[in-house]
């Protein structure tokens, strides 16, 4: 919220910003919590370095729904022009794990469900201008 508030400050009236992040609705998350997986980090990450914890989970880790990005930027004093989902990663050419990586049920499953389900790809884009 306070970097929304200082994007709006920073941008000149009618600018635009655009914001990309991670679904956490996507295909992937919904394919994990099916089989009773987590879509966050390992919990093993909490104990390593003699119980410290990973200092990588330290930092702040949040991924949104499309909705909850169009409510932050609303509420947050920007206009909403547009929320989507996107694909990030789309094949290569060449994947050294080989073909078969390429082609496994799982993927081409994956790949489905990201056409199939509204919603449901990687990543989102918002892109909010700034009212005069």
């Amino acid at each position: 919220v306070v970097a929304l508030r200082e994007f709006r400050r920073l941008v000149r009236p009618q600018g635009h910003i655009v914001i990309t992040t991670p679904n956490v609705a996507s295909a992937r998350q919904r394919v994990r919590l099916l089989f009773g997986r987590s879509v966050m980090y390992p919990i093993d990450a909490y104990f390593e370095h003699d119980g410290v914890g990973s200092i990588m989970f330290h930092r702040h880790n949040r991924e949104y729904t499309a909705s909850e990005l169009a409510t932050l930027l609303a509420r947050t004093d920007w206009h909403v022009d547009r929320v989507d989902d996107f694909m990030a990663y789309s094949r290569v050419p060449h994947d050294p794990r080989g073909p078969s990586r390429r082609r496994s049920p799982m993927r081409l499953a994956k790949v489905a469900l990201h056409y199939a389900i509204p919603g449901a790809r990687d990543n989102l884009i918002a892109v909010a201008s700034r009212p005069a």
